[in-house]
């Protein structure tokens, strides 16, 4: 591994983003002019499997740190970089998620004076990244579909309460509402301790995330804040946009449930809830086909009247200018 490691000073403590990246130099280089608008104070933690070294390019970046190990995966990154977290507080970012960082500051500020919250999360919704990054001028017409569609995105989190104190009562919470827990804001020393090993040996991507959003939820309280504090990147360059990918496929071979038990074996979870873990993430990767159904039933259109009239209600009273914030400094830094 090689890099661009940088000692933080006092100020940049707080909280690290973790991203890991492949062949996104053009992305990272727009968050990273996007984060020195707005004053990044934390620290920008980039694993790169780009096959040559990028560390060039981010030298006039104070807060990145840059690590590049050519061809690890996604998952491996992680796992690589939880150990040169230095911080109390960290979250994972990919390379074309866009912070709000005045809400991140109220998140970790929140977590710094509640410490009986293991994490905190706001909402969170979408922006087409590849639009937001072209340097091309849009015309006027192109220009205002941009603009509308960013501020009437849609919601990417869910409603799930994961403020209990008991960890079974939040896992239970998922099993009725699932959401992505890795991108909230939470103590380093949870991220550590699920980015382990056996995590990076997990040669599946979804059931890693799976494994990482249900032990996110078993170990970690966490305090929703009804502030809009990113935006996930929609782009072409993301991969299992297929409804029918690989996470709904049977692996006979029981390759995946062998690298997962040791997964789980490996957080000393106590002895009750273990296989309760266990069998809700593996119950995550392998839909059945009744849920199939129940899905295709939703698609009356009683139902998608519902689904996007909550929408644009969310769109519209959650920081609609943060996402101003961000259509005006794409519109001028073309």
């Amino acid at each position: 591994m090689t890099g661009l490691l940088r000692i933080m000073s006092d100020s940049l403590k707080d909280l690290t983003i973790l991203v890991p990246s492949k062949n996104g130099l053009t992305r990272l280089k727009f968050l990273c002019d996007w984060l020195k608008a707005n004053h990044f104070d934390g620290c920008y933690l980039i694993i790169d499997g780009t096959t040559n070294s990028q560390e060039a390019h981010f030298a006039e970046f104070e807060f990145v740190n840059y690590v590049h190990k050519a061809d690890c995966n996604p998952v491996e990154a992680l796992t690589i970089g939880s150990k040169f977290i230095k911080s109390e507080f960290s979250t994972f970012l990919g390379d074309d998620d866009i912070p709000f960082l005045k809400n991140y500051k109220k998140l970790v500020g929140f977590l710094k004076s509640n410490s009986d919250y293991d994490s905190a999360r706001g909402c969170s919704s979408y922006i087409n990244f590849d639009e937001l990054s072209s340097r091309e001028p849009l015309g006027r017409f192109a220009k205002l579909l941009f603009f509308s569609r960013t501020i009437l995105s849609s919601r990417y989190d869910s409603n799930t309460n994961l403020d209990h104190k008991d960890g079974l009562d939040r896992l239970r919470a998922m099993s009725k509402t699932y959401i992505v827990n890795q991108f909230f804001i939470t103590k380093s020393s949870i991220i550590k301790k699920l980015y382990n090993r056996e995590f990076s040996n997990l040669s599946d991507v979804h059931i890693s995330e799976y494994a990482f959003n249900l032990s996110h939820a078993l170990f970690a309280r966490t305090r929703y804040i009804p502030i809009l504090y990113m935006v996930r990147g929609l782009a072409n360059h993301r991969p299992n946009d297929n409804s029918d990918d690989i996470r709904h496929k049977m692996d006979i071979s029981g390759k995946v449930e062998k690298e997962l038990k040791l997964y789980v074996d490996s957080l000393n979870i106590e002895s009750p809830i273990k296989p309760i873990m266990y069998r809700m993430i593996l119950s995550k990767r392998y839909v059945s086909e009744n849920s199939r159904l129940l899905r295709s039933s939703r698609n009356s259109a009683w139902w998608f009247f519902l689904y996007r009239a909550n929408q644009v209600f969310f769109s519209l009273s959650h920081q609609t200018k943060e996402r101003w914030a961000l259509v005006f400094f794409k519109q001028n830094s073309n």
